[in-house]
C-alpha cells in the first residue's frame, strides 16, 4: 500500500535503524514497509505513529480525514469489530 512513511520518518529525523529497533524487527523488514511491499500489522502501525508522533491517516491515508469518528451507535457491547484500511487509486 502506498504510504508516506519514509517522508514522515525523515521529517522527524529518525533513522531506519531506530524505527526497526522500536518495532523489534530488522532494518530490511522495515524498509519493505517504507517501499509499500509489505503492510505492517495494525499494532506495528500504531507503534510507528506513536514514535513519529503522527496519526495513521497522515502516513497511510488522507490527512484531511477527521482524527476521530464515533461508531459507537453501531457497535454493541462485547461485539468484535474489524477494520480494513484501503487507499483509493
Amino acid at each position: 500500500m502506498k504510504n508516506n512513511l519514509r517522508e514522515m520518518r525523515q521529517q522527524k529525523n529518525v533513522s531506519v535503524d531506530e524505527m526497526a529497533d522500536v518495532l523489534k524487527i530488522k532494518a530490511a523488514a522495515y524498509r519493505r514497509y517504507e517501499r509499500g511491499e509489505v503492510d505492517p500489522k495494525i499494532s506495528q502501525a500504531v507503534t510507528m505513529c506513536d514514535h513519529l508522533q503522527c496519526r495513521l491517516d497522515e502516513i497511510w491515508g488522507n490527512s484531511e480525514v477527521p482524527a476521530e469518528v464515533d461508531l459507537s451507535y453501531k457497535i454493541r457491547p462485547g461485539q468484535t469489530v474489524y477494520f480494513k484500511l484501503e487507499s483509493e487509486k
